[in-house]
């Protein structure tokens, strides 16, 4: 959970939602949100890599491949297509709307 891309998305979402009521629980769930994300994608990654070799679809090299730092790191970085979901559910559970950040000097 030290992943750098874990601080960016819970960083980003910290600024869009500065405004919640109760900060001490916007900043824990945008940090429980962006390590579950982070979990899930390359946790994802992982399930279809198993399931390529299962089919034998994929060699053991391949899964080598699928499996290494690298690919892993691709699967975590590319969070951006998780932010509407992340942002749906804090906004629902703190019941207040984001602020438009830019999110190139976020990061």
């Amino acid at each position: 959970m030290t992943y750098p891309a874990i601080e960016e998305m819970r960083g980003l979402l910290e600024l869009e939602y500065a405004s919640a009521p109760d900060p001490e629980l916007m900043r824990k769930m945008a940090l429980e949100l962006a390590e579950r994300t982070m979990m899930v994608r390359v946790g994802r990654a992982v399930v279809y890599a198993v399931a390529k070799q299962l089919n034998r679809e994929w060699t053991t090299e391949d899964m080598a491949r699928a499996q290494s730092p690298e690919s892993l790191s691709l699967a975590a970085d590319d969070y951006i297509d998780a932010l509407q979901n992340v942002r749906r559910r804090l906004g629902q559970a703190l019941r207040v709307g984001r602020q438009e950040v830019d999110e190139t000097a976020a990061a």
